[in-house]
């Protein structure tokens, strides 16, 4: 931010601004479009500096003072940094591990020829061994992917018809023997409601619906964290969101994880070629029985 009219933006969402530009300011942003979508602009700038740890001084203590003021500003800054620190965990996620090479042959001292050659046999065969272990374990792995997929693909096609029965006969009750879904819509400035979770002791898992504005990538990964620990306990495999309108993606959380308390989901999409982004955040509450 360098020109006149960025540093007045924010002086003037520091409350710094002298009072005749900050009445000016507060009737362009509630009959002005253009200049409502700059100051936007000017505040996310203005958090993200913040989050980064680039303000300074006089500019840092008005921030801490006066802008997190507002609970809204506060969510503002809490949702920017969780978006922060999902896309740095991704960057950080550890590599693949490295393939089974196996061993090179021994090289043995002359010996009698019958035990030179039993000798020369041992290593062949121990290493037609290995690569037949190893080959045996890449065609486990895609078979075991095979079958994720198949699963994951039914899972998706029972939740479509779950909800196509339910818009047939009006009816909004989950399967017999199943706890109802509880739907959970992106956290956001405009979205502020956190959703409660009653949920049965009894109860094995829990189930939630994520729903999405747009179906934008092909596969999807939700971790779970307790909010007041930043504690991640929960990761769900990666699955397609569902082809029902809105879409959604469905998790099925082990109850045991679920104890009373404030948690959250960071839902990250991966695309066709492999890279993955934070797409959003739902908020809810575990409430004690």
């Amino acid at each position: 931010m360098t020109d006149h009219r960025d540093r007045e933006l924010v002086s003037y969402l520091l409350g710094t601004l002298p009072q005749d530009r900050a009445d000016a300011f507060d009737e362009l942003s509630v009959t002005d479009d253009a200049f409502t979508a700059q100051l936007r602009v000017a505040e996310d700038e203005l958090i993200d500096a913040y989050i980064g740890g680039e303000l300074t001084g006089e500019t840092l203590a008005q921030f801490e003072t006066a802008y997190l003021s507002s609970p809204r500003r506060r969510e503002r800054v809490t949702f920017a940094r969780e978006l922060r620190r999902a896309a740095s965990s991704k960057r950080d996620a550890p590599p693949m591990p490295e393939p089974i090479v196996p061993p090179p042959p021994v090289v043995t001292p002359p010996a009698r020829p019958v035990a030179m050659a039993m000798r020369a046999l041992v290593p062949a065969l121990l290493a037609i061994v290995c690569i037949a272990l190893v080959v045996d374990r890449v065609r486990m792995q895609g078979e075991l992917d095979r079958v994720r997929s198949e699963i994951t693909e039914l899972a998706s096609q029972f939740a479509d018809l779950l909800r196509l029965h339910n818009g047939m006969t009006g009816s909004n009750s989950p399967a017999p023997g199943s706890p109802a879904p509880l739907a959970l819509r992106p956290s956001s400035a405009a979205n502020l409601d956190i959703a409660r979770l009653d949920l049965d002791p009894a109860a094995v898992d829990s189930a939630f619906d994520l729903l999405l504005a747009s179906n934008q990538f092909p596969a999807y990964q939700a971790e779970l964290t307790d909010v007041l620990t930043s504690e991640r306990i929960w990761q769900s495999d990666w699955i397609a969101a569902t082809t029902a309108a809105p879409p959604v993606v469905v998790l099925r959380v082990p109850a045991r994880m679920l104890k009373p308390g404030f948690y959250s989901f960071v839902l990250v999409g991966r695309g066709a070629s492999g890279a993955s982004e934070p797409v959003a955040i739902y908020k809810f509450v575990r409430s004690a029985r």
